[in-house]
């Protein structure tokens, strides 16, 4: 049977998707270890990417009653401002890493940071979360989930705040990340351009958005 595609997905989205893709697998390979470099997404980052990625996120979450985008820095920091520019009436809640917090951050939240790549732990911050706010996560990459994690653990036990969705650019569900986090959090995720596997080859294989 062939499963139905999310009221979401419109023909629009789904152009858009498919553009993405098919930019994303031009230009991407693995480096090491399942390291995939793309640089449109991570090291000359294609504004044109974002907004076109911003739309799908748009589509995927309207009507959930975001108000504010939490980016991870350091790069999902451009795609939120991406998808703050899309979304009517959103903010953007400032966030950085480790001890850069800005002298204006009057009161500001930290979250721990624990890379498993790289064997890192480190802190990010964030401010002015409010009582009200109803807040999307977001990231360029989700691998296994934890440094979302942390995040939304830190906001649902210091704040009154709600997380009411992750979304991120490229998500590598042969490492489980997404799936972990709806599971634990009960909360929707989106990966805009989702890898299923590498291959033999090391051939990258995207699955269904």
């Amino acid at each position: 049977m062939i499963s139905e595609k999310p009221n979401w997905q419109t023909p629009e989205a789904e152009a858009i998707i498919n553009s993405l893709k098919e930019t994303f697998l031009q230009e991407a390979w693995v480096a090491d270890q399942n390291l995939i470099i793309a640089p449109s997404l991570d090291r000359k980052i294609d504004p044109r990417i974002l907004e076109a990625a911003a739309q799908v996120v748009d589509l995927r979450f309207k009507g959930m009653g975001v108000n504010k985008v939490l980016g991870i820095p350091n790069l999902g920091l451009p795609f939120a401002t991406a998808v703050a520019l899309t979304m009517p009436g959103v903010r953007l809640v400032p966030a950085c890493k480790e001890t850069e917090k800005p002298r204006a951050w009057l009161d500001n939240l930290s979250a721990e940071r624990r890379t498993l790549a790289l064997n890192v732990v480190s802190s990010i911050r964030f401010s002015l979360v409010e009582t009200d706010d109803r807040i999307l996560l977001v990231d360029n990459v989700c691998a296994y989930g934890q440094t979302a994690s942390e995040v939304i653990q830190t906001l649902n036990q210091q704040t009154e705040a709600e997380v009411v969705g992750l979304a991120v650019l490229m998500s590598k569900d042969f490492q489980g990340g997404l799936r972990r986090i709806e599971e634990r959090f009960k909360i929707p995720t989106l990966g805009v351009i989702r890898i299923q596997e590498i291959g033999p080859n090391q051939e990258i294989i995207l699955g269904q958005t």
